[in-house]
């Protein structure tokens, strides 16, 4: 064989891996990982680490979609690394974040469903030059966006599974936890958010970057706020058991 069908077939390999349609799901926590790598158990592929992240190809037998799972760590800048090193390695078509997340509204109770619609970096703040918090330079608002496509899929998904706690709304995400009231009305008020986490606007923004579709779905565990810590620590093994019924339903 020559030089240049040997390039010819290795490429033609090279396609039929990822010939199927290539869902990213990622978690940043180990127990929100081990969830997730407990559903795809017996279908894993060989980890392969790439800038210090650990990503597993998987699939079901049933199915005709190449999953590809990793835990990304805690914190935006995690996230957006670890989401754009899967983009620029892997043909995804869809980038998915899946974990837990603070309630910062009355209305979303423990074990709702928040199917992300927008997310923003409340941390993010140049407003002495601009006026506005959590802009981000060269794009066009605070937000990042859910698609809309992914939205409707995975609502629906959840609810054929008797899922039906969802809401769709704005996480305001940044590098803190919300230790108490006043930096829950601050996140509310920045972001108008809905709930609170520490990694869905980055994976969002790397997504959006790279014009992949990408979704946030976020379990809620507490109360974000006075107190929210510890109710989070009490009702730990409950969350993972949702977050569990909330993977199984949005992978057929």
């Amino acid at each position: 064989m020559n030089k240049t069908a040997s390039v010819l077939l290795i490429a033609c390999l090279s396609f039929s891996v990822y010939a199927k349609p290539s869902v990213g799901i990622f978690s940043a926590t180990a127990s929100e990982f081990t969830v997730l790598k407990d559903h795809f158990a017996g279908n894993l592929g060989e980890a392969q680490k790439i800038s210090n992240f650990t990503y597993y190809q998987t699939t079901f037998s049933s199915s005709d979609i190449q999953y590809l799972i990793v835990r990304c760590g805690i914190g935006k800048v995690n996230a957006a690394l670890c989401v754009n090193t899967a983009i620029e390695n892997f043909a995804l078509d869809e980038v998915i974040f899946v974990g837990l997340a603070g309630s910062l509204q009355e209305y979303l109770k423990y074990e709702d469903v928040l199917i992300v619609e927008k997310s923003c970096q409340y941390d993010f703040d140049l407003s002495s030059f601009d006026g506005k918090k959590a802009k981000i330079p060269n794009w066009d608002s605070e937000f990042f966006y859910s698609s809309s496509k992914l939205i409707k899929k995975y609502k629906q998904r959840l609810e054929d599974q008797g899922i039906n706690n969802l809401h769709v709304g704005t996480i305001a995400t940044g590098d803190t936890v919300t230790q108490n009231d006043l930096q829950r009305q601050e996140k509310r008020d920045i972001c108008s958010a809905d709930a609170a986490d520490m990694e869905t606007a980055g994976a969002a923004q790397a997504a959006n970057y790279a014009d992949v579709d990408f979704i946030g779905i976020r379990v809620i565990s507490n109360r974000a706020g006075d107190g929210g810590h510890s109710e989070y620590a009490d009702m730990t093994k409950n969350n993972m058991k949702h977050l569990a019924a909330v993977i199984a339903a949005i992978t057929p």
